[in-house]
């Protein structure tokens, strides 16, 4: 029996979003009273909801979204669940030593901080993020996708703050080998198995940096 366990924040007006980012607004474009069909227009930035970064983000050379493998956006994964931590602590290796070993199992590692349940609040903004020694333990083990349940796995930054090296610490180090990152993840509690199958396929939108996902994880 297969058990399909939806992983994406819905896209709507009115959803949080990173700050300085385009607003999401989605409105008719064509009705069934006036044209006789449905057609939305949607306004959205390419990192709105559960989304994935490519390394175009950051790097200057990096892939574009469109240049990112298929066989990159899927695979067997390991749930690291760190629940109960304070707003804006950052996640050391130490944090997650306990999971080590089980990296070589697996292509893609997912970050369970319960960050979601707090979604619609201000507190949303303050979650805890990866330092830059865990996202190199991830790349030297071989890790081609992280994800992560919050906004960013960098600290976020407030409208009008400048990018640093520093401020965007584990974009550079996973997205600098190669490595994509998919943001604001839901529902990783409803995960049961240790290493789920994992699918987050993005747009293939031609030279973009980012691209929403439908991000699922598939236990059978």
């Amino acid at each position: 029996m297969k058990r399909i366990i939806d992983l994406s924040v819905n896209i709507q007006n009115g959803m949080m979003y990173y700050p300085g980012d385009p607003v999401p607004e989605i409105s008719p474009a064509l009705t069934l009273e006036k044209d006789g069909c449905r057609v939305s227009n949607l306004k959205i930035g390419s990192h709105t909801g559960t989304h994935m970064d490519a390394p175009a983000h950051f790097m200057k050379d990096g892939k574009t979204i469109e240049e990112i493998e298929l066989e990159q956006c899927c695979g067997k994964a390991l749930v690291i669940r760190l629940e109960d931590i304070e707003p804006c602590y950052k996640i050391m290796p130490a944090d997650i030593e306990h999971c080590i070993s089980k990296l070589e199992k697996v292509s893609v590692v997912l970050f369970q901080t319960g960050w979601t349940q707090k979604y619609g609040t201000e507190e949303f903004y303050h979650h805890p993020y990866l330092s830059k020694e865990v996202a190199e333990v991830l790349v030297s083990n071989e890790i081609k996708a992280v994800g992560v349940d919050m906004l960013n796995v960098d600290q976020t930054c407030l409208e009008g703050e400048l990018y640093t090296q520093e401020s965007t610490a584990a974009h550079q180090v996973l997205l600098g080998n190669g490595t994509v990152i998919v943001e604001n993840l839901t529902n990783l509690n409803k995960i049961t198995f240790e290493e789920p199958y994992v699918v987050f396929f993005p747009l293939k939108i031609t030279g973009a940096d980012g691209s929403p996902v439908r991000a699922v994880a598939i236990e059978e």
